[in-house]
């Protein structure tokens, strides 16, 4: 059985689901310590973005510390608006920050539907 981790999720303020459904993923054992993520009103979007990154980045070094195994971006609208190379790059830049394994929704996602061959994607 894999050991337990512990996990920094960074997700929008209104994400009130993506905890529960984590850790019921996750190895028995595991923990989920959440950061959420302030935002404007209405959808993100392009125009938007860059403060919602910004908000994140800050809150980010909270989780610089020994008991987090590895941070998760729980933001898929930030990482498909932001395109792949964007959500590469926070990635990137959230790890530096944290000290961390970063992973994302958005690139988990495409990871799944390449993975199981999906061709048509509503």
């Amino acid at each position: 059985m894999p050991d337990a981790l512990k996990v920094g999720l960074m997700v929008p303020i209104n994400n009130t689901t993506l905890e529960r459904e984590l850790l019921a993923w996750l190895p028995k054992g595991s923990t989920c310590s959440t950061l959420r993520i302030p935002r404007g009103k209405g959808l993100l979007t392009a125009e938007t973005l860059p403060a919602y990154k910004a908000q994140a980045l800050s809150l980010a070094a909270q989780f610089a510390v020994p008991d987090i195994d590895v941070v998760v971006y729980g933001c898929t609208a930030a990482g498909f608006i932001s395109g792949p190379a964007g959500d590469t790059r926070l990635a990137r830049e959230l790890a530096e920050i944290t000290g961390k394994r970063v992973v994302t929704t958005a690139r988990s996602m495409v990871l799944a539907l390449q993975e199981s061959k999906a061709k048509d994607i509503a």
